[in-house]
């Protein structure tokens, strides 16, 4: 790294914004985005800035450290909830971020950071899920990793929660989960058929009738 230029990326908006002086050479090696916007007739090329405004300075500062180091841990269990989401958010925002900077590695530490966290406890899975179906495209690897934690936790009956009353209630506010799991479960060596009325589904009240059998 010794001689390459300095460069600037600013990431967020406002007063929000976080601007950090990091290795041309380093941004280079570790993503292709950087790569391409510090080559070419690009207005970043000649400046040396490099402008993020709609991403996420935590999710930033999350790759600067795995640039350096190559290694991504996760954050130990805050005795605070709210903690933990903003925890977990920014894994999920980190994964998003190595979508767009097109560092699948990246995304990899993502996924390994985010899967320790929910080892420790189901009470990230909910938000986990919504943030997954709302900020990546269909058939995501994210998606498909929210969606096999989901379907591992109703299988093996190891959920913290009433399996029925979360499942219910994921249905109905995230579009494509059900699809998704019984994609998912159909590829795996036992598959588990989910036993619903979708009509009685959409109109659901009680959340008591609905469970897996395992297919002889």
């Amino acid at each position: 790294l010794e001689g390459s230029e300095s460069v600037t990326v600013k990431v967020g908006e406002g007063e929000a914004a976080v601007a950090w002086n990091l290795p041309g050479a380093l941004l280079r090696h570790a993503s292709p985005f950087f790569a391409a916007a510090l080559s070419g007739p690009w207005p970043e090329s000649e400046s040396k800035t490099i402008e993020m405004k709609e991403d996420k300075p935590a999710a930033f500062r999350f790759f600067v450290r795995w640039m350096y180091t190559w290694v991504c841990s996760a954050e130990e269990k805050h005795p605070n909830q709210v903690v933990n989401n903003v925890l977990t958010s920014i894994c999920i925002q980190a994964w998003v971020l190595g979508d767009k900077l097109l560092c699948p590695h990246f995304q990899d530490f993502a996924l390994i950071s985010l899967h320790a966290r929910l080892t420790k406890s189901d009470e990230d899975l909910p938000s986990v899920i919504c943030c997954a179906y709302r900020d990546t495209l269909p058939q995501s690897k994210l998606r498909d990793f929210g969606a096999s934690i989901l379907l591992d936790r109703i299988v093996n009956k190891k959920s913290d929660f009433h399996v029925g009353h979360f499942w219910i209630k994921l249905v109905h506010e995230v579009k494509d989960l059900s699809t998704d799991i019984v994609r998912i479960q159909m590829t795996r060596p036992k598959p588990f058929v989910l036993q619903l009325n979708w009509s009685e589904l959409l109109m659901a009240s009680s959340y008591t009738n609905y469970e897996f059998r395992n297919i002889k």
